[in-house]
């Protein structure tokens, strides 16, 4: 018996982007893509990755959480071209880039939005002092 083949929608979500012509400029391009686009509410910061996603396996839970101020994109199912088609978009059309940016992985879709923050900013960190010779 062959296995049915699992497909899974393409999504994006977005924290802490505000209601301004790059935001709506941003789920524009995602709607017309059929991209799937989902803004995470404090309150959730505590849920891990796959059950923000809807994900067979991941329950939502009672996670309380620290929250955090800085935008960040979570981007989940995206094929190469599509991801590379998102980041030209902010370039072809100059729109003030989001810091933090991640890709759903096997590795972290057990993370909270927290945890995924703290480790995108750490990596930021070291990028930093890497670039500076520190």
């Amino acid at each position: 018996m062959e296995l049915p083949e699992i497909s899974f929608t393409p999504t994006v979500l977005m924290y802490n982007m505000k209601d301004d012509a790059r935001t709506q400029a941003i789920r524009q391009y995602l709607a017309v893509r059929k991209i799937a686009c989902e803004a995470v509410v404090p309150a959730d910061y505590g849920q891990s990755l796959g059950a923000l996603l809807h994900l067979y396996g991941f329950a939502r839970r009672f996670s309380p959480a620290p929250v955090f101020d800085d935008e960040m994109l979570v981007l989940f199912a995206f094929e190469n071209d599509m991801l590379d088609g998102f980041l030209k978009f902010f370039r072809t059309f100059r729109l003030r880039p989001v810091a933090l940016k991640a890709v759903v992985t096997p590795h972290n879709v057990n993370w909270s939005s927290v945890q995924l923050h703290d480790e995108l900013c750490r990596e930021r960190t070291e990028l930093e002092k890497q670039q500076t010779g520190q």
